[in-house]
């Protein structure tokens, strides 16, 4: 568990899956059903997640299996529209 500079709480997930430990974020996002955090420059917080999420990409897998905007660049479209 671990905070950002804007009191943002970021939790690390595991499940025990005979006998191997799973991050269960990288589950979400390999399988195309969660997308990697960025800073608010756009910039991946987590490289592990990032390659998980353009492996997904790649694969269409999940949600990439659809047509949509990417939630990140929305909420930086929308962040940096509240900033004018």
């Amino acid at each position: 568990m671990g905070y950002a500079l804007d009191k943002a709480v970021f939790v690390v997930c595991a499940a025990q899956l005979g006998g191997a430990t799973i991050d269960v974020g990288t589950a979400l996002i390999s399988t195309g059903y969660a997308f990697a955090a960025t800073t608010t420059k756009g910039e991946a917080l987590n490289g592990s997640y990032l390659v998980a999420e353009v492996n997904a990409k790649r694969k269409r897998t999940g949600l990439w299996n659809t047509a949509f905007q990417h939630p990140v660049r929305l909420l930086l479209k929308q962040a940096s529209e509240t900033m004018k």
